[in-house]
């Protein structure tokens, strides 16, 4: 006999007081399409900095050393890969409330990507500092987890 899953649909929270907002900043959970994804907060010890960018600018490129990542408040990004044959593929179009730059920290290594403004944005910079700071209250499996998931993403493209 077959059983009926039923989906429940999960309102999303209130919006965030704006107070709030330079205390905290948003990313979405992944493994959900663009138009279902339900907002996460993760609360910073500090309001983080802010970057400004325009269409056509480059955040950081291919082979860059990283040193910090952005959280997508405003407009969108596409990150592209160097082929072997010197073209660049486009392997993602990031859009607001992703991040980028993450797997930098993650295994301080350089930027596997170049990160390209395809409109004007804004984005929340999050250092190495501040994600170390992070990643030392949380558990030691969650690091290995990261790590180990950001070296076999590395190497499928």
């Amino acid at each position: 006999m077959r059983e009926t899953v039923s989906r429940v649909r999960i309102p999303l929270p209130p919006p965030i007081p704006a107070i709030y907002l330079k205390y905290a900043f948003l990313i979405f959970a992944p493994g959900f399409d663009q138009a279902h994804q339900e907002p996460v907060l993760i609360r910073c010890g500090a309001p983080l900095d802010k970057r400004f960018f325009t269409q056509g600018e480059i955040l950081f490129a291919e082979g860059d050393t990283g040193g910090v990542a952005y959280v997508i408040k405003k407009g969108c990004v596409s990150l592209t890969k160097r082929t072997s044959n010197g073209m660049s593929k486009q392997v993602a179009a990031i859009e607001p409330g992703s991040i980028v730059g993450e797997m930098s920290l993650i295994e301080s290594l350089p930027h596997s990507v170049t990160a390209t403004a395809t409109e004007d944005g804004e984005a929340l910079i999050l250092t190495r500092d501040e994600y170390k700071a992070r990643l030392e209250k949380s558990d030691k499996v969650l690091a290995m987890i990261l790590r180990s998931l950001t070296y076999r993403l590395r190497s499928t493209y």
